[in-house]
């Protein structure tokens, strides 16, 4: 019975995804270093434009992000001044 060959790693569906997301964050990087965020503190943000008021979880599922992770986030950007908690 043959082996069967090592993929490549260009063969990788994970390893493409991983590319696009390097390649989507040098487009990105100069835009959010002037605005000062992070690409997460960016998206939470533009989920937060889509409604008005949201719970944590709401946005967590959106976003897949668990609350503990996001209420960091949202405490940070109330701290800039970018959103207001109810």
């Amino acid at each position: 019975m043959a082996t069967p060959a090592t993929p490549k790693l260009s063969e990788f569906l994970c390893f493409a995804v991983y590319s696009a997301n390097l390649a989507f964050s040098k487009i990105y990087r100069p835009m959010l270093d002037e605005l000062g965020l992070t690409y997460t503190q960016y998206v939470t943000l533009v989920a937060l434009s889509e409604e008005g008021d949201q719970t944590v979880g709401g946005i967590g599922e959106k976003l897949f992000l668990e609350s503990n992770t996001l209420t960091p986030i949202l405490k940070k950007l109330e701290g800039m001044g970018l959103v207001e908690r109810a």
